[in-house]
């Protein structure tokens, strides 16, 4: 596979932005990755966001899909144009909800001339109470089976108990080019939960959380978790037709010294248990990773993190990305 071929470089992402997502202004233009509303993926190209009023925000993208190989290249523009936006709308109190945010997108993207993701999508959050908070998602696709995602959760927090509820039906489809449509993909009906019980704070928890899923080949995959200081730790286990996912992982975070962060994920597990069936549970992905701010200049952000991920069709992908964040307006960090 092209992708995962070692000792090459990939340029993942680099781009100049000015303004930041408190601003009334926002641009950015290089390659970075795009995730409003229903678009998603690499774009090579130009984002522009401008608060419009009190109470509405307006943002619109354009350009080229990255490249898949990620190299130092840029793809043809009539072959892999990229475009679409989001109005959001922050109306406050909106009925029995505050802190209500609702956001209507588009995204048309192509790549080797064929569209990949043409959508509209609708999200609402709102807050009932101070523990209570309501999220929506309602995604529909402009060609074949209109719906593509629905989904709706319900998160509660207090002093002593945090929980989550969430329901959602999917529409799985994928472009003919991913090496993904090897795998067998349905939609699917699935419930997720977590729950979990504070001790002395949130720095300390124990919880479980699972995920219910039903389609052609039901299953359920659920297990422990602990939070603690530096992260979180958990198991899951796997019931059902589904391909088996037990296994461990991690979340982990340590700060030795100020300005310096460590970082580690892993988990052993198949690859998008909700969506495809790989017959194997061979499938791991781990990263670690250090960032530096300098304390006398905390506009500045150099990292470095390592990568390793293996399964069968991958038999070794390992990778180191590198990173420096940059932040300067006239002088002054923001």
């Amino acid at each position: 596979d092209e992708f995962s071929s070692s000792g090459r470089g990939r340029f993942h992402k680099g781009y100049l932005q000015y303004g930041g997502m408190s601003d009334p202004l926002k641009i950015r233009i290089g390659r970075f990755f795009m995730y409003k509303g229903v678009a998603l993926g690499v774009l090579d190209g130009l984002e522009f966001q401008q608060k419009m009023s009190k109470n509405y925000k307006l943002s619109i993208f354009a350009g080229m899909m990255g490249p898949l190989s990620r190299r130092f290249e840029f793809e043809k523009p009539d072959e892999a144009l990229s475009f679409g936006g989001e109005l959001r709308w922050t109306p406050g109190n909106l009925w029995h909800f505050k802190k209500t945010n609702v956001s209507l997108s588009y995204t048309n993207q192509q790549r080797n001339e064929l569209e990949t993701r043409h959508r509209i999508g609708l999200n609402a959050f709102g807050s009932l109470n101070h523990k209570t908070n309501v999220y929506a998602v309602v995604q529909l696709r402009t060609s074949e089976s209109p719906i593509r995602r629905i989904v709706s959760r319900v998160r509660y927090a207090d002093n002593s108990w945090s929980g989550m509820l969430e329901g959602a039906f999917v529409s799985i489809d994928m472009a003919d080019y991913s090496w993904l449509n090897g795998f067998e993909h349905s939609s699917y009906t699935r419930l997720r939960f977590a729950l979990d019980r504070n001790i002395k704070s949130r720095l300390w928890a124990v919880g479980i959380d699972g995920s219910f899923l039903f389609s052609n080949e039901p299953g359920i995959r659920l297990g422990p978790f602990v939070t603690i200081p530096y992260g979180q730790l958990g198991y899951r286990f796997s019931i059902g037709d589904r391909g088996k996912s037990d296994g461990l992982w991690a979340s982990l975070h340590y700060s030795p010294y100020e300005g310096i962060e460590a970082y580690a994920s892993g988990s052993l597990m198949t690859y998008e248990w909700e969506a495809y069936d790989i017959e194997s549970e061979d499938l791991t992905m781990f990263q670690t990773g250090l960032r530096y701010t300098p304390p006398f200049k905390e506009n500045v952000t150099v990292s470095g993190e390592y990568q390793v991920y293996q399964s069968p069709e991958f038999t070794s992908d390992r990778r180191f990305m590198g990173g420096l964040k940059w932040k300067f307006d006239h002088g002054r960090s923001k």
